[in-house]
């Protein structure tokens, strides 16, 4: 796990460096979901389940494209909010 760390340290940005985070248009983000759309519902269940386990904490869920572009964000939800 170490040496892990150690290459994230290596190969990324310095541990709490301001991180430029581009925003996908709309138009595009439609595309996306609609590429991505069998991938997406194959992991939605596992990601709903998991996030119903992680309810009230600090963790959040990203389902992403090959490109990173975020699809589906998860977080810690009560399962009535499903």
């Amino acid at each position: 796990m170490l040496a892990g760390w150690v290459r994230s340290a290596q190969a990324g940005p310095a541990p709490g460096a301001a991180l430029a985070v581009p925003v996908v248009a709309t138009a595009d983000l439609a595309r996306r979901h609609e590429q991505s759309a069998a991938a997406r519902t194959l992991a939605q269940a596992g990601l709903k389940t998991l996030a119903q386990q992680i309810a009230g904490s600090n963790v959040r869920l990203a389902c992403a494209d090959a490109d990173g572009a975020i699809l589906d964000l998860y977080a810690g939800i009560r399962a009535d909010s499903i």
